[in-house]
């Protein structure tokens, strides 16, 4: 998972949703210097707003003293700004790079870094829809349609827990949902060998006796479980080794 490092400070600045989109933008595109060269039009692209509003989203992020901004110029005219981005001390959460290539609005997407910097070791976090008004600024009519667009688009996932006794509702439990699958596990050696004694045993009759005695030595001739050259080496006659087998199957 490739991801960008977003300081928890930010919130404590009050940014409005368009700065905080942009100043996020702007910390995945820079290098090692903290340096990021990009135009207003691509600003305005990945962060899904207009020129006007990626400018006025730059203006206050300088006024917040968040970044500073470069004018760059030649002989033919402007080039793109060079922005250095300021980084906050502190703690910081994790961002997908790929969130920019959703179309995430700004509110929400504030929301969403707001429930991933309450994100524990595990992925739950346990913020009240009061805590992430007072610590976004965004009302709290906003916050519940972001949290419906979130869950609908499988950004996170709430879970509503209540109190046994008294069946009052305690805070709402969020889960992280990842932008891509996991990667599937590897085959057990067990499995592969009792798929390949049913494939062989309709071939080759003494396929199981090979089975037994190459099982021992399975890793030497096969790194990759469920290789497909395996079946094809069980019938090669059993007088030869298991380097005379591979070298005269690859020959």
């Amino acid at each position: 998972m490739r991801f960008f490092k977003m300081p928890n400070k930010i919130f404590s600045y009050q940014l409005s949703p368009k700065s905080m989109f942009v100043y996020a933008y702007l910390i995945s595109r820079m290098n090692a210097l903290h340096a990021a060269v990009v135009s207003y039009d691509t600003i305005s692209c990945n962060c899904h707003m207009d020129r006007k509003t990626a400018a006025q989203a730059v203006k206050e992020l300088l006024q917040q003293q968040l970044i500073s901004k470069e004018t760059r110029r030649n002989y033919r005219g402007n080039l793109k700004n060079k922005y250095m981005v300021n980084m906050l001390p502190g703690r910081w959460f994790k961002v997908d790079y790929q969130v920019f290539q959703t179309q995430i609005g700004s509110t929400d997407f504030m929301v969403y870094c707001f429930v991933k910097k309450c994100m524990s070791v595990q992925g739950e976090a346990f913020p009240s829809l009061n805590t992430i008004a007072k610590d976004t600024g965004i009302s709290h009519s906003r916050i519940v349609q972001s949290v419906k667009y979130l869950r609908r688009y499988t950004f996170i996932n709430r879970v509503r827990r209540h109190y046994r006794r008294t069946k009052a509702y305690r805070h709402s439990r969020y889960i992280l949902f990842r932008f891509k699958d996991k990667k599937k596990k590897a085959r057990s050696v067990k499995r592969v060998f009792r798929k390949l004694t049913i494939r062989c045993n309709a071939n080759h009759s003494s396929s199981n006796a090979i089975v037994k005695r190459e099982r021992k030595n399975v890793k030497l001739f096969f790194a990759c479980r469920g290789s497909p050259y395996f079946p094809q080496l069980l019938s090669i006659p059993t007088s030869l080794t298991i380097k005379e087998k591979i070298a005269l199957y690859f020959k």
